[in-house]
């Protein structure tokens, strides 16, 4: 047969029983490549125990597949999704990982027994091959299908028979599925200790009445693990069993996290006492807790790495946020100065404007001044101006003239400040003789309609005019 025949039972071999591809093919070669006989010879190898497909074994063999076929009918099936794979242990911690029921020699035949077992020899022989026909092809052509069910409904009501049975006196059982009580020893570090009941096993009540029901084992359990426990007549304790593999009852496995991963690392089968229970537990957790500190360091030291990571990375983003923050707040700095410094500039430029077209309207208005009358002439009146400066400036307008020209000969006068006011000296009042293109140079005060003349203002023969800064 080629290699690449058996390839699946030799990786399933070696995930079980981790070892490499030449032990694997050796133990399966020498088992026909059954594979659960292969996992057995190995395991009773490891342990000391005889072949128990040899001579010696024959009986245990014979043993163990009653066992199962009272149990149930199993098929190739798929474990939960958390399948646990026992660690390879030592020769001398063997006994430890791994206890069995004990093994009862059989008494020595007589020659009338003798003849008889000779006599049945080819009956036996005939229902024996023809069991073994009708199993197999039970095999091939039927896999009963696991029932959909409730994996933490199969646990309450296990619990529930189980109180109802046996009274609320036993270990605190976890509440939730196998993946959940794996997942949870898991997270906090724990031992998890499994119990696969099986009812109509005959050790199951003696195990829960003299060992399970211990006070000292119900609280050597209690300080030390988790307890998970379900039937294994349900779904869910089908599906565990079929991930642990036992072979007998009552069956323990102890499981913690182990090289990254949950693994077993005690198998009890068969019915024990609780000092010898607790005895081997003891062991098993001594030399399995090194690996829960370890893991447990392990995951401390990545919560600190990681918290020192997440406050460096705050600290960063508060340095990155500040930093934004100074930009942002210079940047809109430097706009405001900015902004200012262009409403300066289009100021002074405005200003200026309005400066060069006041100068070159009140050249304008110089050079369309009208002559001065006569001084010969009797209605003229005169009029002296007083700047602000204390300067004088003197000068002669017909009674009809307007006020305005008063205004312009003061404008146009080097002396005049831009913004002004004419002021009679007597009557003292103020000369509203602004034209309106003024109002956007300088200040005029409540200016009339009309500007009135010289006449109508009451200004005759000789008037002395102040002029008034307005911006002083």
């Amino acid at each position: 047969m080629a290699e690449g025949d058996h390839a699946e039972e030799v990786e399933h071999f070696k995930s079980v029983c981790a070892v490499d591809d030449i032990v694997a093919r050796q133990f399966l070669e020498r088992c026909d490549w059954v594979l659960e006989a292969a996992v057995q010879d190995y395991l009773n190898f490891q342990e000391g125990r005889p072949n128990a497909f040899g001579p010696e074994g024959e009986q245990n063999e014979q043993n163990r597949q009653n066992e199962l076929r009272h149990r149930r009918p199993e098929g190739r099936a798929a474990g939960p999704s958390n399948v646990l794979i026992p660690p390879r242990a030592s020769r001398s911690s063997a006994a430890v990982r791994r206890m069995g029921p004990p093994f009862q020699q059989r008494r020595p035949q007589t020659w009338t027994e003798w003849a008889w077992s000779l006599l049945l020899l080819p009956f036996h022989f005939t229902f024996q091959s023809l069991y073994e026909f009708y199993t197999f092809f039970l095999t091939v052509f039927y896999r009963p299908a696991l029932a959909v069910s409730d994996p933490e409904g199969d646990v309450r009501s296990f619990i529930e028979e189980f109180e109802s049975t046996y009274g609320t006196e036993h270990p605190t059982f976890y509440q939730g599925s196998y993946s959940q009580a794996l997942n949870d020893a898991k997270q906090n570090f724990r031992f998890l200790l499994v119990y696969l009941h099986n009812p109509s096993h005959q050790d199951t009540r003696r195990f829960v009445l003299e060992t399970l029901q211990n006070p000292e084992m119900m609280q050597y359990i209690a300080n030390n693990t988790l307890f998970w426990g379900c039937s294994v007549k349900t779904a869910e304790g089908q599906r565990t069993s079929m991930a642990m593999r036992e072979n007998s009852y009552p069956f323990l496995a102890l499981i913690c996290l182990r090289e990254n991963r949950m693994a077993i690392v005690l198998r009890l089968e068969g019915c024990y006492d609780a000092r010898d229970i607790m005895s081997v537990l003891d062991v098993a957790i001594s030399d399995n807790r090194p690996f829960l500190d370890g893991a447990r360091l392990e995951r401390e030291q990545r919560d600190i790495d990681s918290r020192l990571r997440r406050e460096q990375e705050d600290a960063y983003q508060e340095s990155l946020r500040t930093d934004r923050e100074r930009l942002s707040e210079r940047r809109r700095l430097e706009s405001e100065r900015q902004d200012e410094e262009q409403r300066i500039r289009e100021s002074e430029n405005a200003e200026k404007l309005k400066k060069e077209q006041f100068e070159a309207l009140k050249r304008t208005i110089a050079e369309r001044l009208p002559e001065e009358p006569d001084a010969s002439d009797s209605n003229c009146v005169r009029v002296s101006i007083k700047f602000p400066n204390g300067s004088r400036h003197e000068r002669r307008f017909l009674p009809d003239d307007s006020l305005e020209l008063l205004f312009n000969v003061t404008l146009v006068h080097p002396d005049c400040p831009d913004n002004f006011s004419l002021v009679s000296s007597y009557p003292r009042k103020t000369l509203h003789c602004a034209p309106p293109w003024y109002s956007e140079y300088g200040i005029c005060v409540e200016d009339p309609s009309e500007i009135q003349t010289f006449r109508t203002a009451g200004l005759e023969k000789a008037v002395m005019v102040l002029v008034q800064n307005n911006d002083a």
